[in-house]
């Protein structure tokens, strides 16, 4: 197998496959479609209506939920009502950074104690109980201007809780695939179903980007290409 960066397009083409497979087995209550724009100086592969950045980092969690939600920020709809949406910016042909955000459904609790909601959406009495605690996570990357050069503040770093200062060091940019394997394998599997394997293109990875050493330090391994 021959491993080399995804382009652009195959972004693009690759979250068209991922829709469809997430429809097909049930996992998603709605969807958008991703686009890819191109300008002078960057090709974007993101959604028709992308998130409002000014409301990214100055509202509450229920605010911000609530505005993607409306604008139909997102890719998928997760029948948890939890929004995934995704975001690439290249500068000629390299990656010059995304964002991977996984938005869960502050009115969570509503669902978890809906009996009747349960019995409709079997595939969710396994998967969540009351004990459940869903998380926001968003994996950013950006290498622009001299970005990402300290441990504090990696190229790539995964952020947990809408926490402002948290930015776990990643290794290397984040796949749309793999990150949906990730997110079904660990948050919507249960014993009662199928093993779901949506790392549809495990050869299209991106190169590792270490700008520091992580030697010593927590940090999150992703798959990435040599």
């Amino acid at each position: 197998m021959t491993v080399r960066e995804p382009t652009a397009a195959e972004l693009r083409d690759g979250i068209n496959r991922l829709t469809v497979e997430l429809a097909r087995i049930g996992l998603t209550d709605d969807q958008e479609w991703p686009t890819l724009t191109r300008s002078a100086a960057t090709t974007t592969v993101s959604t028709a209506h992308p998130p409002n950045r000014s409301v990214i980092n100055a509202t509450s969690y229920d605010a911000l939920y609530n505005e993607q939600a409306e604008r139909r920020a997102f890719n998928f709809v997760m029948l948890d009502k939890a929004l995934v949406h995704f975001a690439y910016e290249f500068q000629g042909h390299r990656l010059s950074r995304h964002r991977v955000v996984f938005l869960p459904s502050p009115h969570l609790v509503e669902f978890q104690n809906d009996s009747e909601l349960y019995l409709r959406e079997h595939l969710y009495a396994d998967v969540i109980g009351p004990q459940g605690l869903a998380v926001p996570m968003r994996f950013d990357f950006d290498v622009r201007q001299g970005q990402g050069v300290s441990i504090d503040h990696h190229a790539t770093h995964l952020t947990l809780g809408q926490y402002k200062h948290c930015r776990i060091p990643v290794a290397a940019p984040v796949t749309p695939w793999a990150f949906m394997d990730f997110l079904v394998r660990h948050f919507y599997q249960s014993p009662a179903m199928p093993n779901l394997a949506l790392n549809i293109e495990p050869d299209r990875r991106f190169d590792p980007h270490v700008l520091v050493d992580l030697t010593g330090n927590i940090h999150v391994s992703v798959p990435a290409g040599i």
